[in-house]
């Protein structure tokens, strides 16, 4: 026997025209009750936001050690160690972070290479992890600053000359 709840949830899901009723409904009274809504709301969120907070950021954490656990077979005492070796900096722009570094791992192999910011785990992402790939990225980056050294050079001999 279905409750008078379980009854109207159901209702709601299988009759779109009580549904779209119920919606119209919901409308007329938030716009007609407005300011009490909002303060229902606002005490709602003062009571509870400091726990909310608390229990996403525990949830985080077991989802985390979840994470590296399934996804690289390590434990989250094993990646606070691997920080630890890397003097808490990414392996290879070297910057120090507040948020979490990411396991950057071998995809055919899935062995763990080391740990990587956001930036840097993304970049080797997107040339597939290919040194090819990266190498020409970095010959580009190089060209790119010669050219512009000399277009500075060239202006600055410009302006010297017509002084």
């Amino acid at each position: 026997m279905l409750t008078r709840a379980e009854k109207r949830r159901q209702r709601y899901r299988d009759d779109p025209i009580y549904r779209e009723r119920c919606r119209e409904h919901r409308r007329r009274y938030r716009a007609a009750h407005r300011d009490k809504v909002n303060e229902r709301k606002r005490r709602h969120w003062a009571r509870v936001g400091q726990l909310r907070g608390k229990a996403y950021a525990r949830r985080v954490k077991i989802c985390r050690k979840t994470h590296l656990r399934l996804t690289y077979g390590i434990s989250a005492q094993e990646y606070e160690e691997m920080v630890a070796r890397q003097g808490g900096v990414c392996a290879i722009c070297g910057r120090k972070f507040d948020k979490p570094l990411h396991v950057d791992h071998c995809h055919a192999t899935n062995v763990i290479r080391g740990l990587l910011c956001r930036k840097c785990n993304t970049g080797l992402g997107c040339y597939e992890d290919n040194p090819t790939f990266m190498q020409r990225a970095g010959a580009y980056l190089r060209a790119f600053g010669r050219r512009q050294e000399l277009r500075i050079r060239i202006i600055r001999a410009l302006i010297h000359r017509s002084r």
